[in-house]
Parts: structure tokens; sequence; C-alpha cells
């Protein structure tokens, strides 16, 4: 799942204001990807905002920005940076619900022997 936005200020890269920006949900690969990235300050990883920003970095794609780093995420406006927050919940929302409706429609799919649909579902 992914969100797309636009933020108010943007980031700037070589004189260029980047605005337009996808934001994916976190998934565990996210994260081997922070540790398996060299160029990343690994006595920064330790703290736990640089880490925050550097998942988020991970998990975004800005146009115009080949790769977006920590560093970017960190120097974000204040209302950037409350939006990315704002759309990550949303996205774990979204996940979760999802989560949920499936978990609900594998169960009603299981049906009930006593009714004589093992496989479920309904019989007219």
């Amino acid at each position: 799942m992914t969100e797309a936005g636009t933020f108010t200020h943007g980031i700037v890269v070589d004189g260029q204001v980047c605005r337009e920006f996808v934001l994916a949900e976190e998934v565990f690969g996210h994260t081997i990807e922070v540790m398996n990235d060299t160029s990343l300050d690994r006595e920064a990883l330790k703290t736990p905002a640089y880490y925050a920003s550097a998942l988020l970095a991970k998990r975004l794609t800005v146009a115009g920005i080949a790769a977006v780093t920590p560093e970017m995420v960190i120097g974000l406006s204040r209302d950037d940076g409350m939006q990315l927050l704002v759309l990550s919940a949303e996205l774990d929302d979204r996940r979760q619900l999802f989560r949920s409706q499936t978990e609900a429609a594998a169960q009603g799919c299981a049906g009930n022997a006593e009714d004589g649909f093992p496989g479920g579902g309904d019989s007219r």
C-alpha cells in the first residue's frame, strides 16, 4: 500500500523544490534496508530520531530525488514532517483494516459443518 501527497514546502535539491511524493507502508524490508545501508551513519542510527528518519527515507519516493536520505527527512519543514507522520499512521490503519477484513472473510468462508456446507457459503 502507498499514499501519494504533495509537500507544502518540499525538499530543495540543486535549486529545485521537490514536492510530489509517495509514501509506502512500513514493512520489515525497510528495516533490513536501513541495517544494510553502509552509507548511513552507524553512530547516528543508535538514536531513535535518526533511525526513524532513516526508515521514513526508505519508504519515501520524491519526484526529482534519486534517493531520499535521513538528513532530508530531518530537514523537512514542521508541516511537511507532520504530513508524513499522519500519512504513515493512515497507512498503518489501512493495513490493519485490510487484515481484519481478510480475516473476517476467511472465517465467513469456513462455514459450519452443521449446515451441511463444510466449505461455507450460502446454499441458495
